[in-house]
């Protein structure tokens, strides 16, 4: 059983979780998740014995659809089969970990709800870290993106700039004058292993209002050509506007 301490924790990720990228607990069908471990975007400096899920929902964790996949750079997958336990209202949904050396990897999970619907949604949930994973030193990349909706308003392009296009713990910085980074993510459309391909990672954004700077930092955990979608709130003359600006990139090893 987790520890007071603990399950407050697994709280206060998941109301993390809820307010940076929308997800809304109260609106949502189905259960939401209301924590994880290990944490996204963690370097460990050890090896963890088990990777977990706390769903805001009892009883879950049952069903023959529910999975928790621990992958590698070469797509091998180091979760046991799952085991579930009440935690209080909520599920606990462990999967013990094994064989886990020093580098970067990503879980793959998901969880059918009370409802029937997928808590990861249909092609699952993701989230990277790392066990002692080294960060190679790369030059700054500038990176351009574009909105092909055109939103009127606002710039259709804009520059932004990485510390390195390479596997690793990653800096993404870009200065918007008009508007706000609401959320950074990076999608793998195309990789040698076909295991890693459709996974979703997303990076916390923190904005300084004064200078307008906003930086997101967040693991690139395998060599793989990238979507890179950054969604900008910003006000116009016709109101508010949330849309997407993006591009492609490939990471090198």
């Amino acid at each position: 059983m987790l520890h007071k301490s603990h399950s407050r924790k697994w709280l206060l990720v998941g109301v993390l979780v809820a307010s940076t990228f929308g997800i809304s607990t109260v609106a949502m069908a189905h259960a939401p998740l209301r924590g994880s471990a290990p944490l996204a975007n963690q370097n460990l400096k050890k090896a963890p014995t088990v990777v977990e899920l706390l769903a805001g929902e009892a009883g879950l964790g049952t069903s023959p659809d529910d999975y928790i996949s621990v992958l590698d750079a070469s797509g091998s997958n180091h979760a046991s089969p799952l085991t579930t336990s009440a935690q209080g209202d909520f599920s606990r949904i462990s999967a013990p970990v094994s064989s886990m050396n020093t580098g970067w990897y990503a879980v793959h999970w998901n969880v059918m709800s009370e409802d029937g619907h997928p808590m990861g949604g249909e092609g699952g949930g993701w989230w990277a870290f790392g066990v002692n994973g080294k960060t190679a030193k790369a030059a700054t990349r500038k990176i351009a993106l574009t909105n092909p909706s055109k939103p009127s308003g606002v710039p259709t392009s804009m520059s932004t700039s990485l510390n390195g296009l390479r596997v690793g713990l990653r800096t993404f910085t870009a200065t918007v004058k008009w508007g706000t980074i609401t959320s950074v993510k990076w999608t793998i459309v195309n990789s040698p292993i076909a295991q890693h391909k459709g996974a979703t990672f997303s990076w916390p954004v923190s904005c300084v209002k004064k200078t307008r700077v906003c930086t997101a930092m967040g693991i690139i955990p395998f060599v793989a050509n990238y979507r890179i979608d950054v969604q900008i709130s910003a006000k116009t003359k016709q109101g508010q506007l949330t849309s997407v600006w993006s591009t492609t990139a490939t990471s090198a090893g």
